[in-house]
C-alpha cells in the first residue's frame, strides 16, 4: 500500500484575489506539455487551453482538485493530485504525490531535500508551507508557530530568506537519524 506525501502551501485569506494565479503558478511549476491532461473536478482539460476563468471557476468553491500525471521532482509519469480548499481564516493549494516512485529513486534524505529545494524555488508567495506524510491542514497562518511541531517540514518566509524546521519524522514517515 501506497502513502501520500504532501505539500501544503498556506495563505492567509487577505490573499483571497489571488487564488487563481497562485493555482496557475503551481501548475505551472509542473513543467507540463501544452498537449498534458488535468482533470479538473472530473473534467478534462487540456493544458494548454486552461484558462484564468477556469482557474477562477476552481477556486470559487471552498473545495476543489486537479489530477494530472507529470514529470515531478526528477520522476518520469508522476501522478499529481492539486487540492485547493478554503478554511475560515486560511486557504490552502496542497500537492499529494504517491511515495511509491520516490521511494525507488532517492534515499529519504535526498527527497526530503529535493521537497525543500522545490518549495524555495518555486516563487509562490505562501505564508508557510509544510510537507508531512499524509498532511492535513488545520492551523492558519497566525498559528503556526503557536502550535507544537509536528509536521516532517515547515517553511516560513522571513524578509530575504526562510526559517525552515525539521521535525522527527522525513516526509516518507520514516524517523529522522538524530
Amino acid at each position: 500500500m501506497t502513502s501520500i506525501i504532501s505539500i501544503s502551501f498556506v495563505f492567509k485569506n487577505d490573499k483571497a484575489t489571488l487564488k487563481s494565479q497562485v493555482m496557475q503558478k503551481i501548475i505551472d511549476t509542473f513543467n507540463l506539455h501544452e498537449d498534458s491532461i488535468l482533470i479538473c473536478n472530473d473534467k478534462n482539460i487540456i493544458y494548454s487551453k486552461m484558462s484564468i476563468k477556469q482557474y477562477e471557476c476552481l477556486t470559487s468553491s471552498e473545495y476543489s482538485n486537479i489530477l494530472t500525471m507529470c514529470n515531478f521532482l526528477n520522476i518520469r509519469n508522476q501522478k499529481l493530485n492539486l487540492v485547493y480548499y478554503q478554511a475560515s481564516s486560511f486557504f490552502c493549494m496542497q500537492i499529494q504525490m504517491y511515495e511509491d516512485p520516490y521511494k525507488k529513486s532517492f534515499k529519504n534524505i535526498d527527497l526530503e531535500q529535493n521537497i525543500i529545494d522545490y518549495i524555495i524555488n518555486s516563487n509562490i508567495s505562501f505564508d508557510y508551507v509544510v510537507c508531512e506524510n499524509g498532511c492535513e491542514i488545520n492551523l492558519s497562518p497566525e498559528e503556526i508557530f503557536d502550535e507544537e511541531f509536528t509536521y516532517s517540514i515547515l517553511i516560513v518566509p522571513d524578509k530575504t530568506n526562510f526559517i525552515i524546521k525539521k521535525g522527527k519524522y522525513l516526509p516518507s514517515g520514516v524517523e529522522r537519524n538524530k
